[in-house]
């Protein structure tokens, strides 16, 4: 490991930038209700019209779904343990 100057290592202290990184992130909004509603229809969602768990984590689960599906899918769920 090569010596970095003071200045120049890296500090444990997050930046402002990192806390607020869905600011920044290209979500494409839709995508997700879009994706349950076209494969799982009306059983998909609740009666509040929101997705219901069990199929969010039926869709982390499964090898044969996008990665990308799958990488929105387990957002959700993070976001909603957030929300609590």
């Amino acid at each position: 490991m090569k010596y970095l100057p003071k200045s120049r290592k890296k500090s444990k202290i997050r930046s402002k930038s990192k806390e607020k990184w869905i600011q920044k992130a290209k979500l494409k909004k839709g995508t997700m209700r879009a994706y349950v509603k076209e494969k799982y229809g009306k059983e998909g969602f609740t009666e509040k019209n929101t997705i219901k768990v069990s199929v969010l984590k039926e869709i982390t689960d499964d090898p044969n779904v996008h990665i990308r599906t799958r990488r929105r899918a387990q957002l959700a769920l993070n976001l909603k343990q957030i929300k609590r």
